[in-house]
């Protein structure tokens, strides 16, 4: 199942009351056209009542069947919320990060991660990507500790930059090199 985030859910939602909102005005419309034609002294041909009528009809189940999708989307952005909050408690935050901006690019989060669990040291992923030109936030080189920053930050986690498995596989990681002498 593919990722998907709390934003995502919350688009998808919003663009769910829209679609809606136009189904329920387009069902009033059509109950007030049938109405109109009901009490109506002019005479219509049974064809056109007809076809208002399963208009109708079908705009109800349309309805209905957005009502069940944005039903299940709250369901998952539930879901998701909870799990959220499961991996929050879970992961123990880097206590050195205060005054540090996450780093956000996508592609360099996922280089890192893979450099790191495909063997290479801290610092050599650091080397790899002074050598190819890739900056910090702030302009300057990569060293060890800012490559274990970015390893360390659960947020890659929460932004959707990275699964949880691939954090989990570097921490340990981190935590069985950092015992080995």
């Amino acid at each position: 199942m593919p990722k998907v985030t709390i934003k995502s859910l919350q688009e998808k939602i919003k663009e769910l009351e829209l679609i809606n909102e136009c189904q329920s005005n387009e069902i009033d419309k059509l109950t007030a056209e049938i109405d109109t034609l009901k009490n109506n002294k002019n005479m219509v041909s049974i064809e056109e009542y007809a076809l208002l009528l399963k208009q109708l009809e079908d705009q109800k189940q349309t309805t209905a069947e957005y009502k069940e999708l944005y039903a299940n989307l709250n369901k998952e952005k539930v879901k998701l919320k909870n799990k959220l909050k499961n991996f929050e408690k879970k992961v123990k935050p880097n206590a050195r990060n205060a005054g540090r901006k996450a780093f956000s690019n996508k592609k360099v989060i996922k280089k890192i991660y893979s450099m790191y669990l495909d063997g290479k040291s801290l610092q050599q992923v650091s080397h790899e990507l002074n050598r190819t030109g890739i900056k910090t936030n702030q302009g300057k080189e990569w060293s060890k500790s800012s490559i274990r920053f970015i390893l360390l930050n659960s947020k890659n986690v929460i932004n959707g930059f990275i699964g949880e498995d691939i954090y989990n596989s570097a921490v340990k990681l981190l935590n069985d090199n950092k015992k080995t002498p």
